[in-house]
C-alpha cells in the first residue's frame, strides 16, 4: 500500500507542488474514511482526555504523513522509502526510554548500521566524489523525521490501544482531517496554489488518497493484533516493492548507493526488531519456568498441613 502510494505522489509531483499534492490526496482519503464511517457505524470517544490524546496521536501521524509525501516530491520513493523505515530503530529507542533499559551492544551495531544506511542514501561529497549526485538535503531531512513521528505512532496508538478499543476508521478520520488542516494553513503561508495544473493530476491524487487510506487503515488494524516491533518488521518489505515498482512503473533506475543504503537500513529494522522480540521471548520464558517450581512447593506444604494431625 505504502509503495503504491509512493509511486501515486512520485508522478503527481512532477506537475504539482507535494504540499498541494498532500492536500487533495487526503481530501480523497477523508472522502473514502466518511464513507466507510456511514457504513460501520463505529463508536466514538466522548470523554474529554480520550478526545485529546486520540487528536495527539492523529497530529503525530499526520506530521509523519505530510513529511514523506514532501520527501518522495523531493527525491524520490527510492531514497525516501528506506529513511522512513528507520521507524523500527525508533521504536526500539523508545522502548528502552519507557522502560529505562540501558541500550545493548548489539543496539548499538544496529543503530551504526542505520546511521550508516542513511549516510550512503545520502550521497555525500566525500564518499561519492560527485557532488551533483547529492539528493535535495531538506528532503533527507524530511524522509528521517517522518521515521521519528511514524516511530512515535506506533508507539503511542499501541498505548492508547491498550486502554480501550480504538476505532480504525476514527482515528484515519481524525489523521485526515489534520493533514488537511496543515497543509491549509502551509498553503496560505507559503502562498502555494490550491488547485492542481491539470485534469489527470486529480487522478494521481486519488489514487495516492485511496492507498494512502488502505495503509493507515491496515496499519492501525495491525497494531491491535500485533507490537510495534513485529509491525516496523513487516513494513520494512515496503523496500523491496518500492524499488521494483520505481523501475518497472516509473522507469528511474535505483543507484547503487540507494541499494547499499537501503540493504543496511533493512537489516538493521529487521535485526534489531528480531533481536527485542527474542530476548523478549526467552524472558517471559524464564519467568513462567521460575513461577512453576513456586507453585508445586506451595501445594506440596498444603499437602503436609492437610495430613498433620490437630493437637487439642
Amino acid at each position: 500500500m505504502y509503495a503504491s502510494t509512493s509511486m501515486a505522489l512520485s508522478k503527481a509531483s512532477e506537475e504539482n507542488h507535494p504540499i498541494m499534492m498532500t492536500l487533495w490526496a487526503f481530501v480523497t482519503f477523508l472522502a473514502v474514511d466518511v464513507l466507510v464511517i456511514v457504513v460501520l457505524r463505529p463508536g466514538f470517544p466522548l470523554a474529554m482526555e480520550e478526545l485529546f490524546l486520540d487528536n495527539v496521536c492523529a497530529i503525530i501521524h499526520a506530521l509523519g504523513s505530510i513529511s514523506v509525501n514532501v520527501a518522495i516530491a523531493l527525491t524520490s520513493p527510492s531514497i525516501t522509502t528506506p529513511l522512513y523505515q528507520c521507524m523500527s530503530v525508533v521504536v526500539i529507542l523508545l522502548t528502552m526510554v519507557k522502560d529505562m533499559k540501558l541500550p545493548r551492544s548489539w543496539d548499538v551495531i544496529f543503530t551504526i548500521l542505520a546511521i550508516t544506511g542513511v549516510l550512503f542514501i545520502t550521497k555525500p561529497p566525500f564518499l561519492t566524489n560527485q557532488p551533483s549526485t547529492e539528493p535535495n538535503p531538506f528532503g533527507i531531512i524530511l524522509g528521517v523525521s517522518s521515521a521519528v513521528f511514524y516511530g512515535l505512532y506506533l508507539m503511542f496508538f499501541q498505548s492508547l490501544n491498550k486502554t480501550r478499543t480504538i476505532s480504525t476508521s476514527w482515528m484515519c478520520f481524525l489523521i485526515a482531517c489534520w493533514c488537511i488542516v496543515i497543509c491549509v494553513i502551509v498553503s496560505l503561508i507559503a502562498d502555494i496554489p490550491f488547485l492542481p495544473t491539470n485534469v489527470h493530476s486529480f487522478i494521481y491524487f486519488t489514487i495516492s488518497g485511496l492507498f494512502s487510506f488502505l495503509a493507515a487503515a491496515s496499519l492501525n488494524l495491525a497494531l491491535k493484533y500485533e507490537n510495534a516491533e513485529v509491525v516496523s518488521i513487516l513494513m520494512t518489505s515496503d523496500i523491496v516493492f518500492t524499488y521494483v515498482m520505481q523501475i518497472s512503473l516509473l522507469h528511474i533506475p535505483v543507484d547503487s548507493y540507494s541499494c547499499v543504503g537501503a540493504l543496511l537500513i533493512g537489516s538493521t529494522s529487521v535485526g534489531i526488531s528480531a533481536l527485542e522480540l527474542y530476548t523478549r521471548t526467552i524472558g517471559e520464558e524464564e519467568a513462567s519456568d521460575e513461577e512453576v517450581p513456586h507453585i508445586r512447593e506451595v501445594s506440596d506444604n498444603d499437602q503436609e498441613l492437610e495430613h498433620t494431625p490437630l493437637i487439642d
